[in-house]
């Protein structure tokens, strides 16, 4: 307020600011580069000089309970006239929003009798942009845009007509319509080549014409052969050459990476005699936009390593010319890496690139990373009859291996480490604490209980520990002792006591630790709070909220003694998010885009009976297409604030769409042939509500491939190829990169089953159904209450785990029954690939070690897998099945949790009180069970705390002791055949850019830098995304000039000021 006070001050007297030319104060003023026809005043240098304050970022993080928002439909994007007509208002008269709003009025008026134009469509221009940079609202874009086009066409004859062109372009290529603003940009520059804006549209259009380029590859090529993908945009043809990469050159050298090398290197390299030269002709990209084409690779290539390196010139020279390079390997085999942290040990698989099957004798050379940053090899393994390899256990740090196998060799992709864990802790001893509460009052006791423990995790030993001598320390919030005890468990291995919480010292969060004994602590807050004394309700529309209509939402603002809470303010704001429906997301695409965005916000007062209301227009996310079925979730927040100044608030979630009804399909993802299962049909409203519908639900078989679609590796390019799926999903279009591998991209095939559905009063039916193996969707058709079509979609595969055929054209898939099982019980699960041939390796993992392993017999293509679940597996195990195939490793792994079901009590409390007699005492009993649980003396801990305390901290306690063993693979890996990027090693590539620095003239004290002027300095080099990145200024002395001879000023105190205002900030 200081500062808005001093601003108000200097510009006290305007008409004496106005007559004032530049010229007289020079001495005082930072010269810049724009003609002073564009601020011909000292009233004009000190208004900007206010409106870098008022319209700065600094000035959101003061936001005032009734600050003035600036609405995008307001007129602050409208016509000149317009704007000078509106009379905003604000409850607080001083927001610094609203006093920017009006110092662009101001500033407007006192230019409007001005015989040149060019100040006053500076600041009409300035005004625009300062309402793209702080309005809200849906419309803001697109308003802006209008408002510069109006800007544009009015002034054509004004060289800022071209700065106007050029925003308009640069909004155009942040949209992505890099056509458009290509457009726009060469017609600001033709308008008046030499300003500012042509300047600036120069340079959008140096940018978008750019030439940009990155090719990727597969690190391992066989047949069938992949692709080069090339993403680029204004460029029309790529060279490729194929060179040797001698790797034991590049383990001699010991460097990291193939792809690390320094000039004199790439120089040799492109030098050798290439082993393969082709090239590939790029289809224009008319539009500027990158796209993405996939380059063939020759088939005649020897087996060996290589490096592929690309071009844009034929000659391969480096004049205005990219070159990149990857290393690539021509190998029939494949590998698959494997380290076992804490066993110290690196191996893996070597298998059949094109069939999956092991690679039994294979030859193993590695090298390890010394303490000198030296390769030294290891000694030679060999594959046994599985594929596998593995080297000595010790501690393996950045090793690398090759592979030979006959004429192929194939190495690591990489370095490779894995720790070995020499000494484990046998037994853990730990103290768990509980605490009557979360939060305490200086001075206030805090009461806790204590449970001393011992785990023994390697022969599953857990145990209470009795007579432990124990000593804690409570601490403060900077660490400092505050209270020291001593305790000795009892018998049960517990103890308990109290502590004060100090006073006089920071509060915050405080700590009882043991120091000496089992380690454990505590942590509790200490504040000085004040107990809340009023909570708020929000409570639903008395009448239904519709889509795009005005939703009317009542609130309370009670007392905890009931009594209403009357005359506090209310402070609310209204956020819109968007939901899909859950079929959008299992087909693993990305839904339509929808922002979350607060969409409308105010303030009132409580009423006399504590009574408050929220109106709000519930406008749907235009971007979002009524096809996606979307649900927008309007969330209401509500802050109150009593006369004594404490503030409550609560939230609300109101659900509309384009239809009143949603439908959803579950079923249990395990499916047996021939076996009915339970489909079941769910209708709620839009906010979760059970509503009965009535429908039609279809299962139809999908469409199948012809064979089995190789999937992309991961990290590939997204090439163009988009298709609209008309009967894809049962209607309505989308388009999206096409994947065959994906069922739930398949096609609709026959109905295999038909019914009508009618679900109850909760919106409930359940059908039993029973289908063949293989792959099927279910799609229901049901409508609301106003004939709009809702849709529920759910994919289906149904297996027979007898059989030894897999009966769908994909390539791997992996079904288990159940990842929950308790001893006695067995796992069972399904491996299958849609393949003619194919082979995966089973294993089961239990702490740490491989307790089976085995290859699926030859000629199946589908395996039950099956594994008896003992004692000893309590805390789970995991599954693991690899599987290779055209040069595609299909990894799984599965942690099955075995629960300590055995160590699990559970509580039920029984209430009891007699009637017969008032004023009777109530007797509250727990009952105690648990599995095989013993009768047994125990102990008990509890407590009753103020729950009106959760506002600030919720108290919570644990819910086990989480000292049992729970099994998790060490293993970890990795397939050597990945998706690499060529690593640019030379680019000369230019883009031409013209300086467009416009820097006003401007007053030369800190204040012009500390508020950040967004149009007073532009430099060149700028990001063209849409807005343009401000460049601070040097940094200026922090001293205020000497400001003699002040008279003209008219005793305004302009250097007090300055000063005043220094020393405030």
């Amino acid at each position: 307020r200081a500062i808005d006070q001093q601003f108000a001050k200097s510009l006290a007297e305007a008409e004496k600011l106005q007559a004032i030319p530049v010229a007289a104060y020079e001495q005082l003023l930072q010269e810049g580069n724009v003609p002073a026809e564009y601020r011909p005043t000292l009233y004009d240098i000190l208004v900007h000089h206010a409106l870098e304050f008022y319209s700065s970022d600094v000035q959101a993080g003061s936001r005032a309970a009734y600050a003035f928002e600036l609405k995008a439909d307001s007129p602050i994007f409208a016509s000149q006239d317009d704007f000078l007509q509106w009379n905003p208002k604000s409850e607080d008269d001083r927001a610094p929003l609203l006093v920017a709003v009006r110092l662009y009025q101001d500033l407007l008026r006192f230019h409007l009798r001005d015989d040149n134009p060019t100040a006053r469509l500076d600041a009409d221009l300035a005004r625009l942009e300062f309402g793209f940079h702080h309005a809200v609202g849906e419309e803001k874009d697109e308003r802006y845009a209008a408002a510069l086009s109006r800007f544009e066409s009015s002034n054509a004859s004004h060289p800022l007509s071209s700065l106007a062109i050029f925003e308009l372009a640069s909004l155009q290529h942040a949209d992505g319509d890099f056509l458009d603003a290509h457009r726009l940009a060469n017609q600001g520059l033709a308008r008046f080549p030499e300003s500012i804006g042509a300047t600036r549209c120069f340079n959008l259009i140096e940018q978008i014409e750019s030439r940009e380029a990155m090719a990727s590859t597969e690190r391992v090529w066989n047949d069938p052969w992949p692709t080069i993908d090339v993403r680029y945009r204004n460029v029309n043809k790529i060279f490729f050459r194929l060179v040797r990469f001698d790797f034991d050159e590049f383990v001699s050298a010991g460097r990291w990476q193939p792809e690390s090398l320094e000039p004199e290197r790439t120089k040799r390299l492109l030098a050798m005699t290439a082993v393969k030269k082709w090239s590939a002709d790029l289809p224009a990209t008319e539009d500027f936009k990158s796209r993405v084409e996939q380059v063939a690779v020759p088939k005649d290539i020897p087996a060996g390593s290589y490096f592929l390196i690309s071009s844009y010139r034929e000659d391969f020279q480096e004049a205005d010319n990219q070159m990149s390079l990857s290393e690539v390997w021509v190998s029939t085999l494949a590998v698959i890496t494997q380290n076992r942290q804490a066993a110290g040990q690196v191996g893996g698989l070597v298998v059949d690139a094109k069939l999956g099957t092991p690679v039994a004798g294979a030859s193993v050379r590695g090298w390890q990373r010394n303490r000198n940053n030296q390769l030294v090899e290891l000694q030679t393994v060999r594959t046994d009859a599985d594929g596998r390899f593995e080297f000595p256990a010790q501690d393996r740090q950045q090793l690398v291996f090759l592979v030979t196998h006959r004429d192929q060799r194939l190495s690591s992709a990489g370095y490779l480490s894995a720790y070995l864990q020499r000494q484990r802790r046998q037994v853990q001893e730990q103290t768990h604490f509980f605490t009557d509460r979360a939060i305490y009052r200086p001075g206030q006791t805090i009461r806790y209980k204590g449970i001393c423990l011992s785990a023994n995790v390697e022969d599953d030993k857990y145990v209470t520990l009795e007579r432990r001598q124990v000593t804690l320390v409570f601490v403060d919030a900077n660490g400092k002792e505050v209270e020291r005890v001593q305790h000795q468990s009892n018998q049960y291995g517990s103890f308990s006591g109290s502590v004060t919480a100090p006073r006089g010292r920071l509060t915050g969060q405080m700590m009882i630790r043991v120091e000496s004994g089992p380690r454990g602590q505590a942590f509790v807050q200490v504040e000085e709070y004040k107990r809340p004394k009023f909570e708020v309700e929000l409570n639903a529309p008395t009448q239904p909220a519709k889509l795009g209509g005005e939703v009317i939402i009542s609130g309370n603002a009670i007392a905890f003694t009931g009594a209403v809470v009357d005359n506090a303010s209310v402070s609310w704001r209204v956020v819109r998010e968007v939901r899909f429906p859950p079929w959008w997301y299992w087909r693993s695409i990305f839904p339509p885009v929808g922002e979350s965005q607060e969409i409308a916000s105010g303030v009132s007062t409580t009423s006399a009976n504590g009574t408050f209301e929220i109106r709000f227009n519930a406008m749907p996310d235009a971007k979002v297409s009524p096809e996606s079925e979307p649900t927008f979730q309007f969330k209401i927040y509500a802050d109150v604030t009593d006369g004594a100044g404490e503030t409550r608030s609560n939230t609300r979630t109101i659900s509309l769409g384009y239809t009143a009804l949603s439908a959803s399909l579950d079923a249990e993802s395990w499916l047996e042939s021939e076996k009915a299962f339970d489909l079941k049909v769910h209708t709620t409203t839009l906010n979760g509500d059970g509503q009965a519908a009535e429908g039609t639900l279809k299962i139809h078989s999908l469409k199948e491939p012809a064979n089995v679609q190789r999937p992309s590796l991961p990290g590939g390019m997204a090439v163009d190829d988009i298709f609209e799926d008309n009967d894809l999903f049962g209607g309505g279009t989308m388009p999206r990169q096409r994947d065959p591998n994906d069922m739930n991209q398949w096609e609709l095939g026959e109905t295999v089953y038909e019914t009508e559905v009618k679900t109850d009063g909760a919106g409930n039916q359940t059908l039993s159904i029973k289908l063949p193996a293989g792959a099927f969707r279910a799609v229901l058709k049901t409508r609301d209450a106003f004939g709009n079509e809702v849709t529920a979609m759910l994919p289906l595969t149904v297996l027979d785990p007898s059989s030894n055929r897999f009966p769908i054209k994909i390539a791997n898939h992996i079904s288990v029954e159940n990842d929950k099982l308790s001893p006695g019980q067995s796992l069972r699960a399904v491996w299958g690939s849609g393949y003619p041939t194919a082979r995966a390796l089973v294993e089961i993992e239990h702490r740490g070690k491989i307790v089976k392993r085995y290859w699926t017999p030859q000629g199946q293509t589908q395996v039950s897998v099956q594994h008896p679940v003992t004692e000893a597996m309590r805390g789970g195990f995991t599954l693991h099945i690899t599987m290779v195939r055209e040069n595609r490793a299909h990894l799984f792994s599965q942690r099955i949790d075995v629960p300590w079901t055995n160590k699990e009590l559970s509580i039920k409390w029984e209430r009891l009180i007699s009637k017969l007699q008032p004023g009777q005492k109530e007797t509250w009993t727990a009952v105690i069970t648990g599995e095989d649980a013993e009768r047994a003396a125990a102990e008990m801990v509890a407590t009753l705390y103020d729950a009106s305390l959760d506002v600030f901290k919720e108290h919570r306690w644990m819910s086990g002791f989480s000292v049992f063993r729970q099994d998790h693979s060490m293993v970890s890996s990795s397939f050597v055949n990945q998706q690499r990027t060529l690593s640019t090693f030379h680019q000369t590539w230019e883009v031409d850019q013209r300086n467009d620095q416009w820097e006003y003239t401007h007053l030369n004290w800190p204040s012009s830098q500390m508020f950040g002027d967004r149009r007073r300095f532009k430099s060149r080099g700028r990001a063209m995304a849409g807005g343009e990145p401000e460049m601070m200024m040097d940094a200026m002395p922090l001293a205020t000039p000497a400001f003699g001879g002040m008279g003209g000023m008219g005793g305004m105190g302009a250097g007090a000021f300055a000063a005043e205002a220094a020393d405030d900030l």
